[in-house]
């Protein structure tokens, strides 16, 4: 697990050298905080080092205990997509947010020794966000914004039960539903190039409750370019319908996470 970790935070600190550029002026630095009436955008990519720890289940007679580290995602995983992307004019701005998983492999476990199950995940998230600065601190770049929008989800998973090898229950069902969301996030000034960033929010309407809360340090190394890592923690509790149309995700994700980010 340690050194799955140690790769992961070695790969993102290669791609912000690789992208390195001239050290950002005074002005440039606080970009972040500037109250104009130009529109300032800014474009992330970003690695999350996400856990799996949960139930999922499609019916009350297929449900499925999954319990992943890092390191099982990781060596699991076909396909991951990650990205943000946020705008803002003075005091309002948005942001949209992509995230993509797929699990490939069978995430399997007994029960009492003899049945088997497994599930194969494939994950979603489309979030929209509108924003608005309620502190806003220039000389320091630091601010405090509120926000509320939207959050898809989209989970597909393939569940299968096995008895000495032989298949005894199957399906494969997508469970989706939309959020609606509101919380806030803050970015503390350390210096000209660091700072702390955070964020929390709670959903609700589609899932029971969805709550997630994330926080990190960034650094201002070239331009326009930033980078920056910290710890993401996310608890998602779904369970709708009855019998053989309940569907169940309650998923804890959490992990450390890293980025690099254009602004312009």
């Amino acid at each position: 697990m340690l050194d799955t970790l140690r790769r992961f935070f070695v790969a993102a600190a290669g791609l912000a050298a690789m992208l390195a550029m001239p050290a950002t002026t005074r002005a440039e630095a606080r970009a972040a905080t500037a109250m104009d009436d130009r529109w300032h955008f800014f474009v992330a990519p970003y690695l999350w080092g996400s856990g799996m720890k949960g139930t999922v289940g499609v019916n009350d007679v297929v449900s499925v205990p999954i319990d992943l580290s890092f390191g099982d995602v990781l060596e699991n995983l076909d396909v991951a997509l990650l990205t943000r992307f946020e705008g803002r004019r003075n005091r309002v701005g948005f942001g949209v947010d992509v995230s993509y998983m797929n699990l490939g492999a069978d995430v399997t476990g007994p029960v009492g020794g003899q049945l088997g199950l497994g599930a194969d995940v494939r994950s979603l998230t489309v979030e929209g966000i509108a924003t608005w600065r309620v502190v806003n601190v220039d000389t320091s770049a630091s601010f405090v914004d509120v926000l509320a929008g939207v959050r898809y989800l989209k989970n597909k998973a393939g569940l299968a039960a096995e008895r000495d090898g032989e298949e005894i229950a199957g399906t494969e069902r997508a469970l989706d539903w939309v959020d609606g969301l509101a919380g806030a996030r803050f970015r503390l000034g350390l210096g000209e190039k660091f700072g702390l960033h955070g964020r929390t929010d709670f959903a609700g309407l589609g899932s029971d409750f969805t709550w997630n809360a994330q926080g990190g340090l960034e650094f201002l190394f070239a331009r326009r370019w930033k980078t920056g890592a910290g710890y993401r923690y996310l608890d998602v509790d779904y369970d709708a319908g009855e019998g053989l149309d309940r569907r169940i995700w309650k998923i804890t994700y959490q992990g450390p996470y890293a980025f690099v980010g254009y602004s312009w």
